[in-house]
């Protein structure tokens, strides 16, 4: 079996792809390419969005539909939308 990203012997297979990968290119049971498509709210999801203010990739769970294509994260429409500060978008 042999490491996905560069061929090397792998020693454990992700926990989110399946895929095997060496010591290098894992870390606490995932990938370092599953890592990155983490959401960065929660850490727990894959991203399905980048957050238009604050830049963070976020899941579903941790963001709120601006509009038919823009995700917004929990953060910013707490800052943005909540708290009585503005209304709401239509």
């Amino acid at each position: 079996m042999r490491c996905y990203i560069c061929g090397a012997p792998a020693k454990a297979r992700c926990s989110r792809c399946g895929q095997p990968f060496c010591e290098k290119h894992i870390s606490g049971g995932v990938c370092v390419l599953c890592r990155e498509a983490l959401c960065m709210r929660c850490g727990e999801r894959f991203a399905v969005a980048t957050c238009p203010y604050c830049g963070r990739i976020i899941c579903e769970n941790c963001s709120k539909q601006l509009n038919p294509v823009v995700r917004i994260c929990l953060d910013c429409w707490d800052r943005i939308y909540g708290r009585g500060r503005a209304s709401t978008p239509q």
